[in-house]
């Protein structure tokens, strides 16, 4: 049997097994599977295979082949998130903040005493490594912090938790699998409450289409991320010719379904924006700035 078509079995085969899998939980620690940078998200986050800047977020084998320092911020009506990363030879490192506008906390006789403000942090570190030309493995290691203010109490909690993943290149295609978010809860001072992690399963499959010496290519993803009693299905797609990169994406889940879109300047340094989706009602701005060294 051929490679490629043995890519695809082993592509179905996860796509059942993550299905019927008990791997996974109930999640309070939403905020990581909020997407993270323009790139990834004007391709709805199907990037299991794909080797952006900072894809070892959800494939920690997607380690970038360039060294570089990224800065990049999304906001929403009423949160914003921030984020800056790097990466230094094998190893990825990522510094994340999302934290919501204040919201004003009243009394019994409705009058405003004060404000409630949450803040959510995420640390990651990335090492990646090529078995042979057609794999690669990789290691993710997080830290989340999570605080909350308001007039009446205080608390803060934590947790740590680690990915693994791989991508294995076939004659026609490439595959990634990576499976996320395993770990401890997360513990809160003050209160008994612990928050699971959303532990997933992410299998995707890819293929770039070079054109005119690799100064123009077209690629296409299609990834599906199991996690407890929910599914979602995600496709990118980029065209690319130097400078300017051009992303669309589609997400569906059995809650809502979306268009993301977004465009890339640059190559060493580059500039990307993008639009994506967040739920049925809101959707997310995203710019991100990178330099590569």
């Amino acid at each position: 049997m051929k490679w490629h078509y043995s890519g695809l079995i082993i592509l179905f085969l996860f796509f059942v097994i993550g299905n019927k899998s008990k791997l996974y939980s109930v999640s309070g620690a939403d905020f990581i599977k909020l997407g993270y940078s323009a790139f990834e998200g004007g391709l709805s986050e199907a990037v299991s295979v794909w080797q952006g800047r900072s894809t070892v977020l959800y494939n920690p084998a997607n380690i970038y082949d360039e060294n570089f320092v990224e800065f990049s911020t999304g906001w929403l009506e009423d949160a914003k998130t921030y984020r800056f990363s790097s990466k230094y030879r094998q190893l990825s490192f990522l510094t994340h903040l999302y934290t919501i506008d204040p919201i004003p906390v009243t009394n019994y006789f409705n009058e405003t005493i004060g404000n409630l403000t949450w803040n959510d942090y995420l640390f990651l570190v990335s090492y990646g490594f090529t078995v042979r030309k057609t794999v690669k493995l990789g290691l993710s290691l997080k830290s989340i912090y999570r605080q909350q203010k308001n007039p009446y109490f205080n608390t803060s909690g934590s947790g740590y938790a680690f990915d693994i993943g791989g991508v294995f290149n076939f004659q026609t295609v490439n595959v990634g699998l990576a499976v996320q978010n395993i770990g401890s809860a997360i513990k809160y001072s003050n209160d008994p409450t612990k928050d699971s992690f959303p532990k997933q399963l992410r299998v995707g499959i890819n293929k770039i289409f070079n054109i005119d010496y690799k100064r123009k290519k077209i690629g296409i993803e299609i990834d599906s991320v199991f996690e407890k009693d929910q599914k979602y299905l995600m496709s990118g797609l980029m065209y690319y010719t130097e400078p300017v990169s051009l992303l669309l994406g589609y997400k569906k889940s059995a809650k809502f379904s979306g268009i993301s879109f977004g465009v890339g300047l640059g190559d060493k340094m580059k500039f990307v924006f993008a639009d994506t989706p967040l739920g049925d009602l809101y959707r997310m701005k995203k710019f991100e700035v990178t330099y590569e060294f």
